[in-house]
């Protein structure tokens, strides 16, 4: 049995028909504006960024480290955020974004289990160097 692939299906836009679009065009330019987005001086409108599935990995990685905490929540809560960005929000100052990097199922099981504690004053960084030498 054949399934198509949904990025195969071509949308049309315009009521004319002259424009056509395909899926991959729609997501190229949802991933550009949630990429704008994150650089956005609104935080509203980073948090929306960070929110989003689509949201590119580099523009996560830039809002894992913007100043408001609520944009930090939202990445450490994104499934698809890049697994080293846990790695710096596991030691987020604020409790609610580590908390949310621990309820992440994303999250790396190796961060999970640092944050759990009871590893002295061994940084995150420490850690998981050990554990990867081992």
């Amino acid at each position: 049995m054949s399934s198509i692939h949904p990025r195969s299906i071509k949308l049309h836009v315009s009521l004319d028909g002259k424009f056509l679009f395909t899926l991959d065009d729609l997501a190229r330019a949802e991933a550009q504006v949630l990429a704008e987005c994150a650089r956005h001086p609104d935080p509203n409108e980073r948090m929306r960024a960070a929110s989003s599935q689509t949201t590119p990995a580099e523009s996560l990685s830039y809002l894992r480290r913007d100043l408001h905490p609520h944009v930090r929540l939202r990445v450490a809560d994104n499934i698809c955020t890049p697994a080293e960005d846990f790695v710096v929000l596991a030691e987020d100052s604020d409790p609610q974004v580590r908390a949310a990097v621990l309820n992440n199922p994303s999250t790396p099981p190796l961060v999970k289990i640092w944050m759990r504690g009871g590893y002295g004053d061994m940084s995150l960084k420490e850690f998981l160097e050990t554990a990867n030498a081992d």
